[in-house]
C-alpha cells in the first residue's frame, strides 16, 4: 500500500492511503474529525471498496491532533478547512484521472468534504456517495443532496442530534438514494449493545455492498454509451 505527497494549506503532510489493484472505479474515504480511516465505519468501507474491486483512497485531515489547527479561533478554523478541501478537491481530479467512476464515502465531517467535491463540480455520471452520519452541515446539505441526481447511499441514526435536524422528508422520497435509517444509535451508530451493534453493522455492509453492485452496473452502462 502507498501513500500520495499530500500537504495542507499550512503546509503540514496529510495522513492517506493508497491500494491501486487496477479497478475500473476509484473508492475514496474522507474520515471525520475524531474519526479515522482506521476506525471501524470506514475500514469497513475499505474492504467494501476492495472487495468489490475498486482501487482505494483514504484521506485523513488529522485536526485534532494538530495543536496548531485546535489553537484556532471558530472562524479560522472553518477557514483552514475550506483552504483544505480545495487541496483534496485538487488531489482528487488528478487521482480519478483514468476511472471510469467514483465512489465518494465520508463520516461526519468527511461528508462535508465530499459536499465540497459536489460544490466543486465532480457531480457527473461516474460519481457515486456513501455517506455516514452527517455532521454539522447536515442542515444545510441535506437539501442539496435531497436535489441532487448523484445515487447515494446514507446510514445515519435518528437518536443523531445532527441527524434530526435537518427536514428530512425530501431525503426519504428522494430517487436514487439508498436510506439505510436507525430508529436507535448514536453518531457512531452504536447503542451500546455489542449483539445489536454487530448486527447494525452486518446489515449496514451488506446494503452498502448491494449499493456498489448497482452503482457499477450503472457506471458500465454509460461507458457502454459513450
Amino acid at each position: 500500500m502507498g501513500s500520495l505527497d499530500l500537504r495542507r494549506a499550512n503546509g503540514r503532510a496529510v495522513a492517506n492511503e493508497l491500494e491501486r489493484r487496477g479497478g475500473s472505479r476509484l473508492g475514496v474515504v474522507f474520515s471525520g474529525f475524531g474519526y479515522s480511516y482506521r476506525d471501524p465505519l470506514l475500514r469497513w468501507t475499505k474492504r467494501a471498496f476492495l472487495e468489490k474491486g475498486l482501487d482505494y483512497w483514504g484521506v485523513d485531515l488529522g485536526y485534532r491532533d494538530d495543536p496548531e489547527f485546535m489553537a484556532l479561533e471558530p472562524a479560522a478554523q472553518d477557514e483552514a478547512f475550506e483552504a483544505d478541501c480545495a487541496v483534496l478537491v485538487r488531489a482528487l481530479r488528478e487521482l480519478a484521472e483514468g476511472y471510469g467512476g467514483l465512489v465518494l464515502a465520508g463520516k461526519s465531517m468527511g461528508t462535508s468534504v465530499v459536499r465540497r467535491c459536489l460544490k466543486a463540480g465532480l457531480e457527473d455520471g461516474r460519481l457515486a456517495l456513501a455517506l455516514f452520519t452527517p455532521g454539522t452541515e447536515w442542515r444545510d446539505f441535506a437539501p442539496e443532496l435531497a436535489a441532487s441526481k448523484v445515487p447515494a447511499f446514507l446510514a445515519a441514526s435518528l437518536e443523531d442530534p445532527h441527524y434530526v435536524k435537518a427536514d428530512l422528508a425530501p431525503i426519504r422520497s428522494r430517487s436514487g438514494l439508498r436510506l439505510f435509517e436507525l430508529p436507535r444509535g448514536d453518531h457512531l451508530l452504536e447503542t451500546g449493545s455489542l449483539v445489536e451493534d454487530l448486527e447494525t453493522q452486518a446489515r449496514l455492509f451488506a446494503a452498502l455492498l448491494d449499493f456498489l453492485d448497482e452503482t457499477g452496473r450503472s457506471v458500465e452502462a454509460l461507458r457502454r454509451l459513450r
